[in-house]
């Protein structure tokens, strides 16, 4: 990260010793986004039994002669298959709704009274009360932030093609004169749900839940599964952030539903996507659905003509869907795809009644006219619908909750979703036969406050993180949290892990250092004399890119800072720790923070006592900052200077001011990253300058083993030999002793790598000898 802030004076420069990418930022292209497809893709075929099978069936005459077609029962009948189940977000929960789902669809098939279809369609209600909550959950977890929106939304996209199959095949069974009409169609419930409980044995868990149960080495292979062969490093970076976040969330994991309103943040996570699930609703998309024949009768259409114009509606919103959720979901974000909804379908009910109140049903003399609008304002409907609501509802509602939260905010949400569909299911019938186009007038007036609500108290999670959300929505959040290697060390425990954003600003008053806790009256106020830190505390923020657009401008205002500020803050924060005596601490505090560059540290030694800065006896920490974003670099690509420590460190070494570093802190830490990244230049210079390849039982040395690159083990484990003069002046070479003394365990891990030509260096160069267990692989 880059720290800019701005004053009158000098450009800004930047403030780290080098760039680093921030943790979740993510390559253009991944390997893995095929499989993350492929996931969410079958997966979602759970939101395939969404379809309103029933919207096709409660109009047939064999349905109605045996099942009476009064009003009230066919709302009972889709509030019946809308029951809710609450999951914890495993996969085997989508196994669990599939024998739901199967087991109902058995029941409807073949019911022979109102009890047994009701029943059927209860145990059918809760496989989708299941399903609806556990496939968004579901393709959110595992879904990179850049693309969440399209894979989430592909559960709208198999809603819309099962409402698509459930329309034609309809349309299709009307014209039997057998039971077999209204049979076929609730007995096709069984093709997804049978292919879903066959499939869901191979989707892999999610990552997150999979570290929830303490099941990490599972959860790392799933991350680097998704990520693809080629994002290694990317997906280690997203490992140890989700690893941070959901041990830290573990201890205090909800289960109580006072928890979704305990804070304000948590109440406003709780009211957007309670929201966003009830506004759903209130589009009336579902009106159309499950009861666009009897609004097809209501324009003057009826009989086999309605069911047509309903199934070639319903293979409208698929096609809107698709294009919306790949071109531009993840682009134009959330909050202004629902705006635009809200305000289309005020547009589009308020033509629709208008139309049907000036065109009633029974008229002898049809106007063509107007029943071809009507028909294509809910064609407009749908279009719209499939623009915003459709997908971003089920997005919305799964990515806003904390980990500890998730599972449970989700089934609420996912509850206000179905209650309010139940709700329009038994209203539905009786307001379009008692109220007509009146009823419409309901979906405009409640659009209308959608608008207003969502224009005024939905913020906008486009791009973020899962882990990011706390900042969307006002929650304490530690934007320097560090991100480690998992392999070559252990979790940082130091300042830099807290970093100067965890100031508590009431700690800039009185501290008795310059510039420092100074006050000013109101009508004399400007940024000279604010506190030092009080600016850095405000910088922080403005930079966070987590943080709301609107705190942005305050960016602005940073833009650069006098170097002496800048070191003024940075001593403030080391000596604000408690005492500080020896110079070695101070530099090694000093340098855990990313604006310690060598402008800062030069500036930083004049503010010291010169005692503090002479001599070269002590010697300091290197932070692991310095090291932690080297990675390997493939083909041709070079290193370059902003990418890595090496001219810093020259720095560092060369200052007759600064005392000397230390190169083996941490374990080693610093050689072990260089030779992880194959970066020869700064081996060299490490070693030049005292790095131990025998730190942490000779980790670097394994780890170039693993890299069956010789010349880097050789290098590790051998000393330059030094010239000297021999007794006849000619220049000899004389023998140093080996850094590392090779052993046993090494020889065997070149075995197992199946490194040879390291095998034969170990052995006839260095004369180790392996064990039996070796030396039997050695003779396979």
């Amino acid at each position: 990260m880059v720290i800019t802030t701005r004053t009158k004076s000098e450009p800004f420069r930047a403030l780290s010793v080098f760039d680093r990418t921030s943790s979740h930022s993510e390559p253009p292209v991944r390997m893995g986004l095929l499989y993350n497809i492929f996931i969410a893709t079958f997966s979602s075929i759970g939101a395939f039994l969404f379809g309103g099978i029933i919207a096709s069936v409660i109009t047939m005459k064999r349905y109605s002669a045996r099942f009476s077609d009064d009003p009230s029962i066919k709302g009972a009948v889709v509030a019946a298959s809308l029951e809710q189940w609450e999951q914890d977000g495993q996969t085997i929960d989508m196994a669990l709704g599939c024998l739901f789902a199967l087991w109902g669809a058995a029941m409807q098939c073949g019911a022979s009274n109102v009890a047994t279809l009701l029943i059927g369609r209860i145990i059918g209600g809760l496989a989708i009360g299941v399903l609806s909550m556990t496939v968004p959950l579901y393709n959110t977890e595992i879904a990179p932030p850049k693309t969440r929106g399209f894979l989430v939304g592909l559960t709208q996209q198999m809603i819309g093609i099962g409402f698509i199959v459930a329309n034609w095949v309809g349309y299709g069974c009307q014209f039997l004169e057998s039971d077999i009409s209204w049979r076929l169609p609730l007995g096709l419930q069984l093709v997804p749900a049978g292919l879903l409980l066959v499939g869901v044995q191979f989707l892999p868990y999610s990552p997150r839940w999979l570290l929830e149960v303490g099941r990490d080495d599972e959860a790392r292979e799933v991350v680097y599964k998704l990520h693809g062969k080629n994002n290694r490093e990317t997906a280690e970076v997203e490992y140890r952030e989700m690893y941070d976040s959901i041990k830290a969330d573990a201890k205090t994991r909800s289960r109580k539903l006072s928890d979704l309103w305990a804070t304000r943040p948590m109440a406003k996570r709780t009211f957007v996507a309670c929201g966003v699930q009830v506004f759903c609703q209130f589009t009336g998309i579902n009106v159309i659905n499950y009861f666009g024949p009897q609004m097809y009768e209501s324009l003057g259409i009826e009989g086999s003509k309605a069911l047509l114009i309903q199934g070639i509606y319903g293979a409208i919103g698929p096609i809107a869907n698709i294009f919306f959720i790949t071109l531009a979901l993840d682009r134009v974000g959330r909050k202004k795809p629902l705006m635009f909804g809200a305000a289309s379908f005020v547009a589009t009910f308020s033509i629709l009644a208008a139309i049907v109140a000036n065109n009633p049903p029974g008229s002898p003399n049809p106007n063509v006219a107007a029943q071809r609008a009507g028909i294509g304002m809910i064609f407009m409907t749908s279009i719209f619908f499939s623009m915003s609501f459709g997908p971003v509802s089920w997005v919305l509602a799964s990515e806003v909750f904390p980990t500890n939260t998730r599972a449970l905010g989700t089934s609420v949400a996912t509850c206000s979703n179905w209650a309010f569909n139940i709700l329009i299911g038994q209203v539905s019938p009786l307001g379009m036969t008692e109220v007509g186009w009146k009823y419409y007038m309901l979906f405009v007036s409640l659009n209308f406050v959608d608008f207003i609500i969502i224009t005024l108290f939905f913020p906008e999670t486009k791009g973020k993180t899962l882990e990011e959300m706390n900042a969307v929505f006002g929650d304490a959040v530690d934007t320097t949290r560090a991100v480690d290697d998992n392999k070559l060390h252990e979790d940082e425990k130091s300042e830099e892990a807290k970093g100067p954003f965890k100031l508590p600003i009431s700690r800039c008053r009185g501290t008795g250092r310059p510039g420092v806790g100074m006050q000013t009256s109101t009508s004399n106020v400007g940024l000279e004399s604010l506190p030092v830190e009080l600016l850095y505390e405000i910088q922080l923020f403005a930079l966070s890119e987590s943080l709301p657009a609107t705190s942005r401008h305050i960016h602005e205002i940073f833009r650069s800072a006098p170097t002496s500020f800048r070191s003024e803050y940075l001593l403030g924060r080391v000596l604000s720790r408690g005492s500080v005596d020896a110079s070695s601490a101070i530099f090694t505090k000093a340098l855990r923070y990313p604006l310690c560059a060598k402008d800062v540290l030069d500036s930083l030694c004049r503010k010291l006592p010169q005692e503090k800065c002479s001599g070269k006896s002590t010697r300091f920490e290197l932070p692991r900052r310095l090291f932690r974003s080297l990675a390997p670099k493939s083909g041709a690509l070079k290193w370059k200077e902003r990418e890595q420590p090496l001219p810093f460190l020259r720095y560092l070494f060369d200052s007759p001011i600064i005392p000397l570093p230390n190169v083996n802190a941490h374990d080693g830490y610093a050689l072990t990253k260089a030779v992880h990244a194959r970066f020869l230049p700064l081996i060299r210079f490490l070693l030049d300058h005292g790095a131990d390849p025998r730190c942490r039982n000779c980790l670097a040395v394994f780890v170039a083993i693993r890299q069956k690159d010789l010349a880097l083990v050789r290098l590790l484990i051998e000393r330059d030999d030094s010239p000297y003069e021999g007794n006849m002046g000619k220049r000899k070479r004389r023998r140093l002793e080996d850094r590392v003394e090779v052993n046993r365990a090494m020889l065997k891990v070149a075995v197992k790598c199946d490194a040879r030509d390291i095998v034969d260096y170990l052995t006839r160069e260095k004369g180790c000898i392996p064990d039996m267990q070796t030396l039997h692989m050695m003779m396979k």
